[in-house]
């Protein structure tokens, strides 16, 4: 699947390609593992040890999971309590640096680029609070970013809700990058809206984690990857 996207793209230079990228290209588990280990020694320090031994990688898309991963029947509890703590520090360009690129995604991305494709990152991160961070992580994992062919669009406001500010994008990019081949993303609604505008492109939803209240038929009208070696 994931080659046959690359050889699109070798018959059709200037295509664009659509990245989302928390839980579609990195993996923000150690993000919020990090975050909750200081939320531990710092608030909590019963729970040092549990969150020592949480998992680190592909974690649950809710608080509550995540927590009752660590301590088994509190997690409502302890998400309520670490809840502000976690969301001043997660939703800033400060622990950026702790995300991780799923298994493939960097060697994705730089052979979609090698091929003259157009790469456009589409986050629901805010201008103000994390684009310097995003660019820097990019960058450092080795994604290409800054340099011709790429294109980095976050949301102008943290308090815009993200489905308004993809639709908005959406309708932009296509002005420019009509000819989009393939988008990918971790949350069903949002490749909805990439098949509504790009019916001819691929769309591939990444098996990480996602909000649960969506309905689970709209998911399982999209294929799916795990990460992205050529492989799968």
């Amino acid at each position: 699947m994931l080659k046959d996207i690359l050889n699109r793209l070798e018959e059709t230079p200037g295509a664009g390609v659509v990245f989302d990228l928390d839980s579609t290209l990195f993996d923000n588990g150690p993000r919020t593992w990090r975050i909750l280990s200081e939320f531990a020694r710092h608030e909590r320090r019963d729970l040092i040890e549990p969150m020592q031994k949480l998992q680190r990688h592909r974690l649950p898309y809710d608080l509550r999971a995540i927590c009752d991963l660590a301590v088994p029947g509190e997690g409502a509890a302890i998400a309520a309590e670490a809840k502000d703590f976690w969301a001043k520090r997660f939703f800033s360009e400060d622990y950026i640096d702790f995300d991780e690129p799923i298994t493939g995604a960097v060697e994705f991305v730089q052979a979609c680029h090698r091929r003259r494709a157009r790469v456009i990152y589409l986050t629901g991160r805010d201008v103000p609070g994390m684009i310097i961070g995003t660019s820097r992580s990019l960058r450092n994992w080795g994604f290409p970013i800054g340099v011709a062919g790429t294109e980095l669009v976050l949301k102008p406001r943290f308090d815009m809700p993200d489905p308004e500010f993809k639709a908005e994008a959406i309708r932009s990019i296509n002005t420019h990058t009509p000819n989009v081949v393939a988008t990918f993303e971790n949350e069903a609604k949002n490749s909805l809206a990439f098949r509504e505008i790009w019916p001819d492109a691929v769309h591939l939803l990444l098996e990480t984690n996602w909000d649960p209240r969506h309905p689970a038929e709209l998911r399982d009208s999209f294929e799916k990857i795990h990460d992205f070696r050529l492989g799968t």
